[in-house]
């Protein structure tokens, strides 16, 4: 909720319109579908690419101030009036010294959504998480589109061939921020 409404006004951003203060409902625009509704498009080089570069510009912002999405996952990225959008902050964790929500996150559960999770959601403590958390479920999200299969965690999930493989792995990797993950684009036609 907070997230829509501080980065709201960002092309890729899911703007919240009205919400409760208690966090009990919100209100946003529909939107035409998630990157999961669009698999078979995305497989397209030119397709996935805009998405890719939609959610790092959507992250950008948030991950300067402090943020951390800790959710990227197809669901989490929808089409919006012809272009992507990141969405739904709910698991996002605030600036350092930001309170989360209570009983939201804690130390010793696993966090975020299986097999796009980077490594230390799932090990027990997500507040370790950093911007190149979200990068790493960029890439995992890159490998779930192109190969037609969900990721399991742990388990590396690449393209077989073609310019995104490498794109995929480093993401994984861990590029550090969005500047450096979109320079691994730059062969990517």
């Amino acid at each position: 909720m907070d997230m829509g409404q501080q980065y709201g006004d960002h092309p890729n951003v899911m703007p919240v319109l009205d919400a409760d203060p208690g966090g009990r409902w919100f209100i946003m625009p529909h939107a035409n579908g998630s990157a999961a509704d669009h698999l078979h498009r995305l497989r397209e080089t030119t397709a996935l690419r805009g998405l890719v570069e939609a959610a790092c510009e959507g992250l950008r912002q948030p991950h300067a101030d402090g943020w951390t999405h800790r959710d990227i996952k197809p669901a989490n990225i929808l089409h919006l009036q012809g272009r992507w959008v990141v969405a739904d902050w709910g698991l996002g964790r605030r600036p350092r010294g930001q309170t989360s929500v209570p009983g939201r996150t804690r130390t010793g559960s696993g966090f975020g959504s299986e097999g796009f999770a980077a490594p230390e959601l799932r090990s027990g403590n997500p507040r370790d998480a950093t911007p190149a958390t979200d990068i790493y479920s960029i890439g995992r999200l890159i490998g779930a589109i192109l190969t037609g299969q969900p990721p399991e965690t742990n388990i590396p999930l690449l393209p077989e061939t073609g310019p995104w493989r490498d794109v995929a792995a480093k993401a994984t990797h861990r590029a550090q921020d969005v500047d450096e993950f979109l320079r691994l684009l730059k062969d990517i036609p």
